[in-house]
């Protein structure tokens, strides 16, 4: 027996003429912020949640009178050794927009266009910008300095605004920024293996357990010489630690070979997939922080 298949109409298209890479679309506050690259650069939409005139499409014109889209960013030149490509999906909160580059920088954008000319102004109208590899101690950046991970964002309302958090991995580290001006409150450096295999971005998202001020990232590390995936868990309510220093609870390995997983949590339990492997089945673990 053949099952037809539902015919489901698509709201719109839009005409972006970009490639979508590994960053997924966030939808907040009637719009959809996605971001797409071709050889030459990369950019960040914000898309209306609905097509305004029932066309059937959301037009890309490079004159703004024309154009559809709510605004466009163009990510700047970036150093030599690093890539005009956008990974990281946005997170969106309130009034901005936050997400990295494989430029090694996280942006925090603004939701709507400040000035209604439909361009977000890379040195202009951003609203903060964070250089990450910074917290290791050097002014220029490496190869391995992009920022593939995707924030996450602190948004208890029983604490300061200043103390409401963005979370991003970079390179071998996690960074926690100040959501309003983009200063980094703390930063954990993963320990650098022997060989350095390790010294690459952290690929994976944080994620953040509400109700318990933890926080979660996943990363390789050698355990007596061989390669995990290794899940550390943070205590996210402490903002301002003296040393700068996240401070680490616990750390536990997980798999070899190292797992691109990014961790979940639900109701005190952590949940990560595993790589496929020769050898090895496909695993989901489940958790419990210690």
């Amino acid at each position: 027996m053949t099952v037809a298949s539902p015919s489901v109409p698509e709201p719109y298209n839009a005409l972006l003429r970009r490639a979508l890479d590994r960053s997924s679309p966030a939808v907040a506050y009637d719009k959809v912020f996605v971001a797409a690259t071709t050889q030459n650069e990369a950019k960040m939409y914000a898309l209306p949640a609905m097509d305004p005139n029932s066309d059937g499409q959301i037009l890309d014109n490079a004159n703004p009178a024309l154009s559809e889209l709510v605004w466009t960013f163009t990510l700047p030149p970036p150093h030599p050794l690093l890539s005009k490509l956008i990974e990281s999906t946005p997170a969106v909160y309130q009034t901005g927009v936050f997400f990295g580059g494989d430029d090694g920088i996280v942006w925090a954008l603004p939701t709507q266009d400040p000035n209604l000319n439909k361009v977000i102004d890379p040195d202009t109208e951003n609203l903060w910008r964070y250089e990450t590899w910074v917290v290791h101690g050097i002014s220029e950046p490496t190869a391995n300095d992009r920022v593939k991970s995707s924030p996450a964002i602190h948004d208890r309302l029983d604490v300061s605004p200043a103390q409401r958090v963005v979370f991003v991995g970079a390179r071998r580290s996690l960074l926690a920024l100040d959501r309003e001006v983009g200063t980094l409150l703390w930063k954990y450096i993963i320990p650098l293996d022997s060989p350095p295999t390790n010294d690459h971005p952290v690929t994976a998202s944080p994620a953040i357990a509400a109700g318990t001020g933890m926080v979660y990232i996943q990363h390789e590390e050698r355990d007596l010489g061989v390669p995990y995936a290794f899940l550390y868990g943070f205590l996210e309510v402490e903002f301002n630690p003296p040393d700068g220093i996240g401070d680490l609870l616990w750390k536990r390995p997980l798999s070899n070979p190292p797992s691109l997983s990014s961790p979940a949590v639900f109701d005190g339990l952590l949940f990560i997939g595993q790589n496929p492997y020769p050898g090895i089945d496909y695993h989901v673990w489940a958790i419990k922080d210690p």
